[in-house]
């Protein structure tokens, strides 16, 4: 699964910073702190605030600083940690140390653990006036980074109903990792049968395709053939399987010196699109 960069304009951050409303005085209602003690019942140094619609506690527990956020029904929804570096596992620490931002500074780590969804870290790493975010699985897997996020804080995932139900049946036993709405649709990002997929909908909801990433091992040989034969001397440099409501396809970043193209194959070898 290809990294991917998602670059976040000032003005958008800075309108989601002052929505946030924070008020460092705020005292939640007796269930939302009763929901905090029994999550978190060594919890010392507490202190609440209010951010959009969710009541969040910051504490200290076994010497880390922690963020617990609860909903107005004092569900439990996120917590934030931070934790050193040297904290985080092995895998992810063995996987950054092969990536170009191992040279940048790590300034913060942080481990987020959501309602409903898999265990993620990230690690924001500066050089000079760049910043940028990594997102990781427990099992060091980079899942996106996240360029000038300009300080944006992390939210609870909250997922509709409608894509929730789609993707327990139809992935069964699919862990979601990370939820991103923008304009033009939905991204889900899943872990299914220890494949990492990008499952897409539209803004009302609608499954337009999932894309993960195969092994060239892996694609029939009537497909590799027909990839040859239309496009002799261009080396493979990628390849996914795209399932959509019309069926699988695979999808080819193809490279021919400077030369770099994208082609769409039907399981069956047909050149759909290039």
């Amino acid at each position: 699964m290809k990294a991917k960069l998602f670059m976040l304009l000032f003005a958008f951050s800075a309108i989601v910073l002052v929505s946030c409303s924070d008020d460092d005085d705020y005292m939640p209602d007796q269930i939302i702190v009763n929901a905090l003690e029994k999550k978190y019942p060594d919890a010392q140094k507490i202190s609440w605030e209010k951010k959009q619609e969710y009541k969040v506690a910051e504490f200290i527990q076994n010497s880390k600083e922690k963020e617990a956020w609860f909903n107005a029904s004092g569900e439990w929804m996120m917590t934030e940690t931070d934790i050193l570096f040297a904290e985080l596992p092995e895998l992810i620490r063995n996987h950054f140390a092969t990536t170009k931002y191992a040279t940048w500074r790590v300034d913060d780590v942080d481990m987020i653990e959501r309602y409903n969804t898999a265990t993620i870290y990230i690690i924001e790493v500066e050089e000079g006036k760049n910043e940028v975010d990594l997102y990781y699985t427990e099992d060091g897997v980079l899942i996106k980074e996240v360029v000038e996020n300009n300080g944006q804080p992390h939210y609870p995932l909250v997922i509709t109903e409608s894509i929730d139900k789609f993707i327990a049946e139809k992935y069964e036993g699919a862990k979601i990792l990370e939820y991103d709405k923008e304009k033009l649709g939905i991204e889900v990002d899943i872990l299914h049968e220890g494949v990492y997929k990008d499952v897409y909908f539209t803004v009302e909801g609608e499954w337009t395709r999932t894309e993960w990433d195969v092994r060239r091992g892996d694609v029939p040989s009537v497909v590799l053939n027909a990839i040859k034969a239309e496009y002799p001397g261009y080396e493979i440099d990628d390849i996914e399987l795209h399932e959509t409501p019309d069926g699988l396809f695979y999808a080819f970043e193809l490279e021919k010196g400077e030369q770099e193209i994208e082609v769409l194959v039907s399981i069956s070898g047909s050149i759909v699109k290039q």
